[in-house]
């Protein structure tokens, strides 16, 4: 999809709606192994669960920085447009 378009705004708001299918998984995550209490201790975790994060977090970590609009030269906030106008 974000082939095709070349719209800041449009890859932010897939972005957006990306990211909280991430949060719900990350919650699942947690449930799964008893609840956040349990999640943060990270001595019980096994290595599943690493690898369920390692291979989560950088990818939520870059639709963070696209929502935001870090690294963007345009600079006008959370939505702005992919050309100067």
């Amino acid at each position: 999809m974000l082939r095709f378009v070349d719209d800041v705004r449009v890859w932010k708001l897939l972005c957006m709606a990306i990211l909280l299918s991430d949060i719900l998984y990350t919650h699942s995550c947690a449930e799964a192994v008893g609840g956040w209490t349990e999640w943060f201790k990270l001595s019980n975790w096994t290595m599943e669960d690493w690898l369920v994060t390692l291979t989560t977090w950088p990818f939520v970590l870059i639709r963070v920085a696209i929502v935001l609009g870090i690294g963007h030269r345009d600079g006008r906030g959370i939505i702005g447009r992919a050309k100067s106008a």
